[in-house]
């Protein structure tokens, strides 16, 4: 087989390749691949909702403890507060989009878990606005191409899922997210992809949370269409989405507590880590997070070291491991937010528009290789 560009020596995994492992009415297929484990759901909201959550049952609990006990039981607010956070959340999310309750509903159902922890779940980055360094990400426009670190602690490593939506309408989405939340980083059959990074500002909760946003990205057809959502999706929330397509639209928009500004692209490109650099949105750069403000700088300099704008580029820049603490592609570390706790890169996502494919390595470094999943 003759493939050209970044694919040529790497095996594409396809999603029709699927080892089906029953036929219900939410007919369901997963496989697990050499790095994290890949599941597909197909039919309306609520028969993915359903299917999602018998299969990933363990695997949901499982991050809602984690989340109990490493955050949630550390916090200020007591059980009822986030209790009446979540129904607030779930209030936001169907008057935006009733399917998405219905989904996240089902979930809630089928993995035997109160309803208030799925949408604690999927909402736990806006209510707990913890101060955290994380991604880093990189968009180039005029070759398609998109991609990010995801960093968090340790144990998601093992426990993070990559999920493939097959809708009624025959759009297909493929995202990489936590066990329990609908979407985080991903592409659809549109050729539409989005990546995130956490921005550490006060809001309120009154917005789509930012796991909700990207999967409602992941349902439109362009950068566009994407922009039409935002406008509807409130603020109440501080994160930075990085939006592209497969026709070299890009779109780099920046939560800030009441507002969202965009950012400029940098060098034919654009890069984003944890702290605004909008115009008009307020600094954050502090002595307490200026890992984001070095990561920034080495991905900057990274780019003007070469012209092209490829996959090899994109791949270098993700994979730099200068900087020890503060590298783009962080080994797990103590964190210094969360006393005894090792963040570091559980991951880093590359994803190829045209080719509709995300490339996917698990972990810090280089340790493991690429693997590829492609929409067919």
């Amino acid at each position: 087989m003759d493939l050209k560009g970044p694919s040529a020596c790497l095996p594409i995994i396809s999603l029709r390749a699927c080892d089906e492992i029953s036929t219900p009415p939410y007919q369901r297929r997963a496989m697990v691949t050499e790095h994290f484990p890949h599941f597909t759901f197909i039919g309306d909201a609520q028969n993915r909702g359903l299917a999602y959550g018998e299969t990933l049952r363990d695997r949901i609990h499982t991050t809602f403890e984690v989340y109990h006990e490493r955050l949630f039981a550390k916090s200020r607010l007591t059980e009822n507060d986030f209790i009446a956070r979540a129904q607030h959340v779930r209030s936001i999310i169907m008057n935006f989009n009733r399917q998405l309750t219905q989904e996240l509903d089902a979930i809630a159902e089928a993995s035997e878990m109160p309803g208030w922890q799925i949408y604690l779940l999927n909402a736990r980055t806006e209510i707990l606005n913890a101060k955290i360094d994380e991604c880093t990400t990189v968009c180039f426009p005029q070759s398609a191409l998109l991609g990010q670190t995801w960093d968090w602690f340790e144990g998601f490593e093992e426990l993070t899922i990559l999920v493939t939506y097959e809708r009624p309408d025959g759009n297909k989405i493929l995202t990489f997210t936590e066990p329990g939340m609908l979407a985080k980083i991903g592409l659809n059959s549109a050729g539409v992809g989005v990546c995130l990074n956490y921005l550490n500002h006060r809001h309120t909760l009154d917005g789509l949370p930012v796991h909700i946003l990207a999967r409602t990205i992941l349902e439109c057809p362009s950068v566009a269409g994407a922009r039409r959502s935002i406008k509807h999706a409130g603020f109440g929330k501080s994160s930075h989405f990085l939006i592209a397509d497969v026709a070299n639209n890009a779109l780099s928009i920046e939560f800030v507590g009441a507002s969202a500004e965009t950012v400029e692209p940098y060098n034919a490109a654009y890069l984003h880590t944890n702290h605004c650099i909008s115009l008009d949105a307020p600094a954050q750069v502090t002595e307490e997070n200026s890992s984001t403000a070095r990561r920034l700088a080495r991905a900057r300099a990274l780019l003007g070291n070469t012209d092209e704008r490829t996959f090899s580029a994109l791949k270098q820049i993700l994979a730099d491991t200068h900087g020890a603490d503060f590298a783009i592609n962080n080994p797990f570390h103590p964190s210094a937010t969360f006393p005894g706790e090792r963040i570091g890169s559980c991951g880093t996502f590359i994803m190829d528009l045209t080719r509709r494919e995300m490339h996917v390595r698990k972990g810090p470094g280089e340790a493991h290789p690429f693997a590829i999943y492609a929409i067919d």
